[in-house]
């Protein structure tokens, strides 16, 4: 596969991602709408609730959070509402005799008016304030605690309801850790070595651009040692050959500006070689012109292979292909986790806009000069070095 080529199907997957990670978002803002604004029921494991029934337990956990009680007395809250009117505020004339509200506590005995008992937060403090008189609570079986509180309440049939909400939701929950850290643990070292190897590429080239840079004015300064009447025309080659060679690789391999330049720069090559060959053997020449002159031209050709080999050394295409692969899986595997559970949009377009914009700093820096980053510096050093020649 060709440079060319392989820079558009790189530059096509990268325009992929970014499309998904946009409509993986605009997917979850969808969602997220239609789950707030259309929802008809709320689920816990195998147990199935109204929205009007979520709201009364979430108050209940409400209340015991700004006691700030241990999470032992949520559970038996609940587990009393759940058991006492499946955590719905009946009102007077619903209830068994004249037990009202979540709780079906009962004003005879004491708890409150009929309106005090259908507020939730009001049941449920009363709850507590019964609860937390009670010795030894927290480490209390279940049915013991709730009855002690409830009196009249099936202490067995509420244990059973918080068994079955616990074991349902902890089966039901999708996906094995194991393979997720697995997968996700690879796609974080994939995308390390990546980063890394991109940077460390990204170095080699400022690198080399500075050691051919020193390669020209080395060459330059020891065509004083050919006849002055030989200088000349060699100088305002070595002035084109730098202007060249600091634009070398603006445009990408093989277009026609590519090409162009490559040509220019062999033929510049072949000149200076030619010529500064011929003043070296004139008597005029210095005696050590061919010992220090024609190494320092030999190094400044040899370089340009150097940076042109360096320049179009990347990983093989497999390797993005995986990533992209393990980007991708990752993003389903998050979506999956969080089945069951209320969604994020804010979570799932953070995680696709970071792995997007990952992704996309990682082939920005493997592949300079025609994205954000740039070797604009380091060709400044070419442009300081022809404004030197005189």
């Amino acid at each position: 596969m060709g440079s060319a080529a392989r820079r558009g199907l790189i530059a096509t997957l990268v325009a992929l991602t970014v499309l998904a990670a946009a409509s993986f978002g605009l997917w979850a803002l969808w969602e997220a709408a239609q789950s707030h604004s259309s929802a008809q029921e709320c689920r816990a494991g195998s147990f199935s609730v109204e929205p009007d029934q979520a709201s009364v337990a979430s108050t209940m956990v409400g209340v015991v959070l700004k006691r700030e009680l241990p999470e032992r007395a949520a559970v038996l809250v609940l587990a009393a509402g759940m058991q006492e009117s499946k955590l719905t505020n009946l009102a007077p004339d619903q209830g068994d005799r004249d037990s009202v509200g979540v709780l079906q506590q009962r004003p005879s005995q004491g708890w409150g008016t009929d309106a005090q008992l259908q507020d939730v937060h009001y049941a449920t403090g009363k709850f507590l304030d019964a609860l937390v008189k009670i010795d030894g609570w927290q480490t209390m079986a279940l049915a013991d605690a709730i009855q002690k509180v409830q009196i009249s309440i099936d202490g067995a049939d509420c244990n059973n309801q918080v068994f079955h909400l616990t074991a349902t939701s902890k089966d039901d929950a999708p996906g094995s850790p194991a393979i997720e850290s697995a997968v996700f643990a690879l796609f974080g070292l994939l995308l390390a070595f990546t980063f890394s190897g991109a940077m460390s590429r990204y170095d080699a080239h400022r690198a080399l651009i500075t050691e051919e840079s020193n390669d020209i004015g080395t060459a330059y300064l020891r065509l004083d040692l050919l006849p002055p009447a030989a200088q000349p025309a060699l100088r305002q080659e070595f002035r084109d050959y730098t202007i060249i060679r600091a634009h070398r690789f603006d445009e990408l391999p093989g277009t026609p500006e590519a090409i162009d330049a490559a040509r220019q720069t062999d033929r510049l090559q072949n000149e200076i070689w030619s010529q500064s060959v011929a003043a070296a053997k004139l008597p005029e020449a210095s005696p050590d012109a061919t010992k220090l002159l024609l190494p320092a031209l030999n190094s400044m050709i040899d370089i340009t292979s150097t940076r042109k080999n360096a320049f179009n050394m990347h990983p093989p295409t497999v390797v993005y292909l995986l990533l992209f692969a393990l980007a991708c899986g990752c993003a389903l595997i998050a979506g999956f986790g969080m089945t069951g559970s209320r969604r994020s949009w804010l979570h799932m377009i953070a995680f696709a806009a970071v792995v997007s914009i990952t992704i996309y700093a990682i082939l920005d820096i493997e592949y300079p000069r025609r994205g954000f980053v740039k070797l604009t510096d380091r060709d400044q050093v070419f442009l300081d070095l022809r404004d030197s020649m005189k």
